[in-house]
């Protein structure tokens, strides 16, 4: 059968048969139907779903219910057009992979595919093109949406250790550092978009214990960042920018946890970044710049971000970005966590408010908490448990039906 196709439901007239008695015997089994599927239309809904007695929140429950299976549908099939020979095909798939778990945050069916996905996307990182970017998203996705099972999170570790490191070794924070860092080191030789990616990445990394520097790595990682804010392209030299802050706030963060110096000792008044005086002059620029051969536009976005990014360096002040999701404020009050922020931004794309308000990993990472919706509204655990009663109903009804036909078949050959 071709794949997207589906056979006709219908029973056809038996050689011998006329097609009036097949259609009074389709008659009988479709009278039969609708009386076995009578105990799903009679299921009501959980008594919060018609919270404040509106039949509105019980319609758009039934759209939002047909939604949901729409998406997974989608979802599904996309996955098996991963298995499509020619690559635009492919491309597609996960195109529209990565549209349906940005939008639409499906826990149940990723659960219960992640497995046989991750086999599928783990193909794609292999081939040429633009399918490894897309999958590496896709890939993010459903560990964001599901996949984050202990079992799948081995899979994806050992994965991206395979691609690091030729999986001869565990795959840590440092290690991932140090492969960024010959990166940058040599940014010259690399597309602009690699090394923003890089920066990116290597910030978000960076603040988590087990991948912090020594006091002695610090000079040369501020080194490193400090000759990058020379570059072209005004992303890379926002993205070195922040990193800088990024890691000056973390020093900054576990000096004052550090314990207190005893009063006898003597105060070391020495810096702990030896070129902190020639980075302070360098921001200072670039949030001044004028430079006429740069874009109006470009000067702007330009200066707003280092003026931020200067105000951390000289007074340890980080600035403030506030998302309002629902009856919810997300607060993100330090680098990092806009570093957070930002990444989660870009794998979910426009789907992110829909994921702050139903998917617990951003609500843990936030400190968020959805709890008392509002009148008339559903929360996703009811959803998803009426979603089950509904989906056993149906299956008893389509056995129902199923053995109405074959009798139905048996008492016509006799």
């Amino acid at each position: 059968m071709p794949l997207g196709k589906r056979e006709s439901r219908r029973p056809k007239a038996r050689r011998g048969e006329s097609e009036s008695d097949n259609e009074d015997a389709h008659s009988e089994t479709s009278h039969a139907t609708v009386d076995s599927m009578g105990s799903m239309h009679s299921l009501e809904p959980p008594p919060s779903i018609t919270r404040g007695g509106s039949s509105r929140s019980v319609r758009s429950f039934v759209d939002e219910q047909h939604a949901e299976e729409t998406a997974e549908e989608s979802l599904h099939k996309a996955f098996e057009d991963l298995a499509e020979k020619r690559s635009s095909l492919r491309e597609s798939a996960l195109h529209q992979i990565i549209r349906s778990l940005s939008t639409k945050f499906m826990p149940e069916a990723v659960e219960k595919s992640a497995g046989p996905w991750i086999e599928s996307l783990k193909r794609c990182l292999r081939r040429e093109g633009s399918e490894p970017l897309l999958a590496n998203r896709a890939l993010a996705l459903l560990w964001i949406s599901g996949g984050s099972q202990p079992e799948h999170f081995d899979d994806l570790v050992k994965l991206l250790g395979e691609g690091l490191l030729d999986g001869e070794a565990e795959v840590k924070a440092s290690e991932l550092l140090s492969s960024w860092e010959d990166v940058l080191e040599a940014a010259d030789q690399h597309d602009p978009e690699v090394v923003r990616n890089t920066l990116e990445a290597y910030g978000l990394i960076y603040a988590m214990p087990s991948a912090r520097p020594g006091h002695d790595d610090y000079n040369r990682v501020l080194d490193m960042h400090l000759e990058l804010l020379n570059a072209d392209d005004l992303d890379v030299r926002i993205a070195a920018g922040e990193n800088i802050a990024i890691i000056v706030e973390d020093r900054a963060h576990h000096a004052e946890e550090a314990r207190p110096r005893p009063s006898d000792e003597p105060e070391n008044t020495k810096p702990f970044y030896e070129s902190r005086h020639q980075l302070i002059q360098q921001l200072t620029f670039l949030s001044h710049d004028s430079t006429r051969h740069r874009a109006k536009k470009e000067r702007a976005v330009q200066k707003s971000a280092f003026r931020d990014i200067l105000q951390t360096v000289e007074s340890n002040v980080a600035p403030m970005e506030k998302i309002k999701i629902k009856h919810e404020t997300v607060e993100c009050d330090s680098w990092s966590k806009i570093r957070q922020l930002n990444a989660f931004r870009d794998i979910v794309g426009e789907g992110l408010s829909v994921h702050f308000r139903e998917n617990p990993l951003l609500q843990h990472v936030f400190h968020l908490s959805f709890d008392g919706p509002a009148p008339g509204k559903i929360t996703s655990t009811e959803r998803r448990l009426y979603q089950t009663i509904v989906g056993k109903a149906r299956t008893k009804a389509l056995k129902q039906m199923r053995g109405t036909r074959a009798a139905v078949k048996s008492s016509g050959e006799g």
